[in-house]
């Protein structure tokens, strides 16, 4: 089960560098029965470091897009060239989040 105090152990560096979940950590979620349930989970872990980002209607249901955070000095400097230039550049960035997508009825998939 996750919980926050071994939220830790569910990531890895990436290249030594990019802090990234792990495929564990989709695999030891727990079963969801909506969207809702999903997200408020996710709010108890991370906080104000997940956020929506979009919904889409797909095969009749809602599916939402959710941003999570896991590098916040990346993902702030990256809004700001996005803001100041029109466009960010490098792979900092576009490795600070996780987009995590989850349905109606509580489905879910996470972005590696």
């Amino acid at each position: 089960m996750i919980f926050k105090e071994n939220l830790g152990s569910y990531f890895h560096l990436l290249n030594g560098k990019y802090k990234r979940l792990t495929r564990q950590f989709e695999a030891d979620l727990p079963e969801f029965h909506s969207q809702d349930e999903a997200f408020h989970f996710f709010k108890q872990l991370f906080g104000e470091d997940i956020k929506l980002s979009d919904i889409d209607l797909v095969d009749g249901q809602k599916l939402y897009h959710y941003t999570l955070v896991v590098n916040r000095p990346a993902y702030e400097t990256g809004i700001q060239d996005l803001e100041k230039q029109g466009y960010s550049t490098g792979v900092d960035f576009m490795m600070a989040t996780h987009e995590i997508q989850i349905y109606e009825n509580g489905r879910l998939h996470i972005t590696f």
